[in-house]
Formats: C-alpha cells, structure tokens, sequence
C-alpha cells in the first residue's frame, strides 16, 4: 500500500554542524521508494522519531513545520489525483510531477546541467584564478567527453555511484590528454572529480538540485615524481653558448631566471621593468594575490641587466616548454629517469631521459628544492613559493634519499663540531 510520511536518518548528521536533513518518503511498494529533500535541517533531538513529526520545542518550528507539512500535503496530492485519474502513481510519476509543481512561474525550460555549468564558471571567473578556470574548462571537456563514450546525455539525476565509478573508468582509460594520449593520470583524475563535487555542492547549495551523497566518490592522489636542476646543472644550462641562436638563448634566459626566483610562468613572464627594484622583483602574484618580495642572485642580475633591466619578453609557454628541453638536451643533462604513475589500478612505469621532463615548472620546483637543501628557512622559502602549510611544502620539493642522506651526515658534523 503506498505511503507518505516525513522522515529523518539518525545517521545522517553532518560533522560540520550536527544537524540532519528532513525528507518526505514516497513508499510506492516494499522494494520501490522516494526520498525527497524539503531543503530544510535539524538537529536530532528536535524530531520524534515515535511519531515522525518535529518537535515543538524547535526554536523554528512554525516556519519549519509549515514548509515541511506542505511539501508532504503536495506529495500526497499527486498520488490522489493519480489513482482518481486512473494513473499508476510510480517513482518517476510522482517525482516529474512534483518538480513540475515546485518550478517557478513563469519557468519554461528548466537548463541542463552543462548550462548550468557555464553559469558556475561565469560566476567563478572573477574570483579565482585563470588556471583553476582552465580546471572548470577541462572538467566540462570531460564530462563531455563521458557523454560521447556512455552513450548517454549525462543529467543530474544519473549522478551516483554507479556514475562515479564509471566516470573513473572513463578518465582513467579513455579520457583524452593534450597530447592524443588517453588516461589521466590518478592526480589529473582527483582534481577533476573534486571539482566537480564542489561544483555539486554549490547546485545543492541554490536549490538548483537536492543535495547529491558524494561521500563515497573517493579524491584518489599519488605522489608526484617531478624532477629538479641541481645547482650545477642550472649554471651548465646557463653557460651554454647560444649566441647564434637568439630564440633558444632568449628562452634560456628566461628559464634559468625563474630558476632563481622561483616564480611560476605566469608571474615570469609578466615581469615589467617597474618590478624591479635595485637586488629585488617586487611582484603581486596572479594565482594567489599574494605580494612578494624576492632576492636577486648575481647570475639573476646580470640577466636582467643582459635585457636592459627587464627580462626576455614575448615568450609564449608552449614554445617555453618546448624549446628548453633541446637546449637542456644540448647541456648534457640527460640523465635517465623512472617515472612511476597508476592508470586506474595498473602501474606504469617509464624512462625518460631528464631533459625530457623539463618543462616552465621545473623552474620553480627547482628553486625550492635548492633553497631547502642549502638551508634556507622554510619560511621564508614559502613566503615566496606561497605554499600555505610546511606540509605541503615540503610535499613539494624534491629530495631523493641519497642527498637526505648527505645533509644527515653534514648536520651530525656540525652538531658535533
């Protein structure tokens, strides 16, 4: 026989404020029910689980109480009007005709998700940065992408587990990198299935949607293998001689000067003569909006005053990362490398030569690194690098067992000296 009743899960309090939602239950039969989320929260102790009603002693309970009852009188309604009309009341009947009720006047067509999407992003875009953009860009890329391989239009209401294991398969395997390669790579794939939760959250949030249980849709992260230049093969790179060909000594300039002041592309390359002051870049970066004032090295100087107090400019990174592993490969830095990532649940690893990974980002990790292992603060490296926690920094910089090793012994030395 179905029913209708007001309901509330004992666990399904949130840490955050210890409350729990209230939903109105449609029973359609013993295997086949509805829950449907009033947008309303309490805490436990308001509700009477013995009679499935809220208690007066809420300090809301008119305003509460009303919303709720309402929604439970609309559900009923339906499942009345639809037998008097001679219709089978199911699942999907009520729920199509419920939001039918509860859409607002004047509304024709509901948007789909990916409209929806756009909206997210436009609403984003002021506030974050141009590669977390780039991130939303690629998550709707994806999800696009999952689209054509499932051969299905992806809705909100097709979001849920079976759809997230999916989507990790997708990614995983089949999902399209850059470069023609399929298969992300395990942190490409967290980062994008945690954007999408959050941009999940956020529909939730403006009752575009009821709330999605993400809780099970698990941010897989693996360390990243990243290389770095050590001090000598940074100066190596640097004394190449590359006078006859001015484009790959522009692009060697400009690497070996982020390779000293530790700023992403982004803030390199944007680097103006006004930024310079006397020994220091003063510079707001773009990503964070944190202001930073950074040392410059006699090697940093005198490439500065190589380009008449400024840097190389007009440098697109895509020829940056391209051109600068030749010019490394031309240093000898060719050393071989193992790099170790997870498609899914298979290990993959592959050697490459060191030039080979070197790209505008290793400028950076590269300054960390060496700035950590000729003991410079953490602090102070991190007022630079704006990390925000020293575990994250360190995460971060690159330290292989054999150069631990050597600082341990160079510490014992001094301790006992």
């Amino acid at each position: 026989m179905a029913s209708v009743k007001l309901l509330v899960k004992r666990h399904n309090v949130s840490k955050k404020d210890g409350k729990t939602p209230v939903y109105v239950q449609y029973n359609y039969s013993r295997d086949k029910r509805i829950l449907i989320n009033t947008n309303r929260r309490i805490e436990l102790k308001y509700w009477d689980f013995e009679n499935d009603i809220l208690r007066r002693s809420h300090p809301k309970y008119d305003s509460i109480y009303r919303h709720i009852k309402k929604i439970k009188l609309e559900i009923e309604s339906i499942v009345s009007n639809a037998h008097d009309e001679g219709t089978e009341p199911n699942p999907g009947y009520v729920l199509n005709l419920y939001y039918g009720i509860n859409q607002e006047q004047g509304e024709t067509d509901k948007k789909d998700l990916f409209e929806y999407f756009d909206d997210y992003i436009k609403a984003k875009s002021p506030r974050v940065g141009r590669h977390t953009v780039n991130d939303y860009h690629a998550l709707k890329k994806h999800l696009k992408g999952y689209e054509r391989w499932s051969r299905s239009k992806l809705e909100f209401k097709s979001i849920n587990y079976s759809f997230y294991q999916r989507f990790m398969k997708y990614l995983s395997h089949d999902a399209v990198k850059p470069d023609g390669e399929k298969g992300l790579a395990v942190n490409t794939t967290g980062k994008t299935l945690k954007n999408l939760k959050i941009f999940l959250r956020d529909c939730a949030r403006k009752h575009i949607i009821d709330p999605i249980d993400t809780s099970d849709f698990k941010v897989y992260q693996e360390e990243v293998e990243n290389i770095y230049l050590t001090e000598n093969e940074i100066q190596t790179i640097y004394n190449l001689d590359l006078s006859d060909e001015k484009d790959q000594e522009r692009i060697r300039d400009l690497f070996v000067l982020g390779c000293y002041t530790g700023l992403r592309y982004s803030d390199l390359s944007s680097i103006k003569p006004a930024n310079i002051k006397g020994d220091y870049i003063h510079l707001r970066q773009g990503k964070t909006m944190n202001h930073v004032v950074i040392p410059l090295n006699d090697t940093a100087k005198k490439i500065i005053r190589k380009y008449d107090g400024c840097i190389p400019e007009g440098i697109h990174m895509n020829d940056f990362n391209k051109l600068i592993k030749g010019i490394a490969a031309e240093a000898g830095i060719n050393e071989e490398i193992i790099i170790t990532q997870k498609r899914g649940a298979e290990r993959v690893d592959t050697t490459y030569k060191k030039f080979d990974l070197i790209a505008s980002h290793t400028c950076r990790r590269s300054f960390c690194t060496n700035e950590y292992l000729k003991g410079t603060p953490t602090l102070f490296i991190m007022k630079i690098s704006g990390h925000r926690t020293e575990r994250n920094f360190l995460k971060y910089i690159k330290v292989d067992e054999q150069v631990a090793a050597q600082k341990m012994l160079e510490f014992w030395k001094t301790r006992e000296g």
